[in-house]
């Protein structure tokens, strides 16, 4: 590993054609603290919103000291990752590179001018850009019995940083230095997203996908149903189990004598102005339960 080190800045400038447009600037610090001037121009890569670099953004420099950049997002709930990297000169890495963003035509180019000159008069006070959140979560993970670890990179300096893991619904948090963090106490019958905040910054990271904690028995243990799993309302409850798990006089969940999953759930009836309702868990049988 090398001991240098990147400081990217950002900053909102002026542009004809979008009125601002974001502009990054790295700099790249040899172990002394000394500006290096062999990378980008004099020491300083600079680019802007018609960069293919806007679409990534600056993670972590591998093991030759190279900065790497990423992105990841959600489109009809299929998860996508753009990264890229740049050479040691500041240029960037043909081999992990990113398209760059179709250029406009100059016919579109004279559209958005006399159609921002149009709008000129009726344009509201500009308001303060929201800064792009310095954290990207990276994954979710179920500990067993309402536990879901979220992990996530930080893509600002973390020395001293604090994070902040939210859970919604119910709000639920867990707090950490590091870059991971578990939630306890979550509801097995409930899914559940994550955002993740660091200290110091009013912007917190995009929503993860959604998780369902699961619960945990240990094989060939006998647990009662409603330890595991509470209805969902006072009407009168119905238990029901599948893959594998049994249950003895409908109070009773039997585990299996190997490990596996199975699914509980529970029906209440209605009663007065309460509708029915329906709650399910997965049930996760191992050989050890966690401490």
């Amino acid at each position: 590993m090398t001991k240098e080190f990147y400081v990217v800045t950002d900053r909102w400038v002026p542009d004809e054609m979008q009125g601002e447009i974001r502009q990054v600037s790295i700099r790249r610090f040899g172990p002394t603290g000394a500006l290096d001037t062999t990378f980008g121009a004099s020491g300083v890569l600079s680019y802007d919103g018609n960069s293919p670099l806007n679409t990534v953004e600056p993670i972590a420099a591998d093991n030759e000291g190279r900065l790497v950049l990423a992105n990841a997002w959600h489109e009809y709930d299929v998860l996508s990752l753009r990264m890229a990297r740049l050479k040691r000169d500041g240029t960037l890495d043909a081999a992990v590179d990113v398209p760059a963003p179709p250029a406009p035509t100059p016919s579109e180019q004279r559209n958005a001018r006399e159609e921002q000159q149009q709008q000129t008069s009726n344009t509201p006070e500009p308001q303060p850009q929201q800064q792009p959140a310095s954290v990207l979560i990276s994954g979710t993970r179920t500990l067993g019995d309402g536990n879901i670890e979220v992990s996530w990179i930080s893509k600002g300096v973390t020395t001293n940083a604090t994070f902040t893991v939210t859970a919604s619904p119910g709000g639920k948090t867990c707090v950490s230095t590091t870059n991971s963090c578990v939630v306890k106490g979550l509801n097995a019958w409930e899914k559940y997203t994550f955002t993740v905040a660091q200290s110091g910054e009013t912007v917190q990271s995009s929503a993860s996908g959604e998780t369902q904690p699961v619960r945990m028995v240990k094989v060939g243990s006998r647990v009662s149903v409603k330890k595991l799993l509470t209805p969902g309302s006072k009407g009168a409850a119905k238990y029901a189990v599948s893959g594998g798990c049994k249950l003895s006089k409908s109070t009773t969940l039997i585990a299996p004598k190997k490990a596996g999953k199975c699914l509980l759930s529970v029906k209440t009836a209605k009663v007065g102005k309460t509708a029915a309702t329906t709650r399910s868990i997965r049930i996760q049988v191992v050989t050890t339960l966690p401490k």
